[in-house]
């Protein structure tokens, strides 16, 4: 396709907080008007919720993207799912260890395929 778009996205986000849980979410959506006529759109969510208890926070996190147009031959829409786990310890009130797994799913191949990964953080704040 050709070089030249025009992207308009729109998107809103709910975010709880229930003192021990919580819940965050957003909704977006993108539509691309390509100079040559094509359009793709694409709606796309992320859902997630955590429960707090004591040093202790897991986080279950899904999301979605998937692309929509009516030139298939000239372009491939991507459809992208992922989910992951979180866990989270506070080791003080400035720092912090998350171990996450994500399983991403890549329908459309063009992320590469299917693929998990694990991540190890350690944050702290100066």
């Amino acid at each position: 396709l050709d070089e030249h778009t025009r992207l308009k996205a729109y998107g809103v986000a709910v975010n709880l907080d229930f003192d021990d849980w919580f819940v965050l979410s957003e909704l977006t959506q993108l539509t691309r008007d390509f100079t040559s006529g094509n359009r793709v759109t694409a709606p796309a969510f992320t859902l997630g919720a955590g429960y707090r208890f004591g040093a202790w926070t897991p986080f279950l996190n899904v999301s979605r993207y998937k692309e929509r147009t009516d030139d298939t031959e000239q372009y491939t829409p991507t459809v992208y799912q992922r989910a992951s786990l979180t866990v989270r310890y506070d080791v003080d009130a400035r720092s912090a260890i998350k171990a996450q797994l994500d399983r991403h799913r890549d329908t459309s191949r063009n992320f590469g395929g299917d693929v998990n990964v694990v991540r190890l953080a350690y944050d702290r704040l100066f």
